[in-house]
């Protein structure tokens, strides 16, 4: 799971447990300007705006 920081300028990446649920820091958070949002491989869905 990622998680867009946008007041802090970055973006922190967890592991989540999938039989708890429970999340954990997958290594410090890295800076970036003003993160909004985020898109992981692929290509937007249909309708997604550009």
């Amino acid at each position: 799971m990622y998680a867009s920081n946008h007041n802090s300028n970055s973006v922190t990446a967890f592991w989540v447990d999938p039989a708890s649920g429970e999340i954990s820091p997958a290594g410090e958070p890295f800076s970036t300007p003003s993160p909004v949002c985020l898109l992981i491989g692929g290509t937007p869905s249909r309708g997604a705006h550009r």
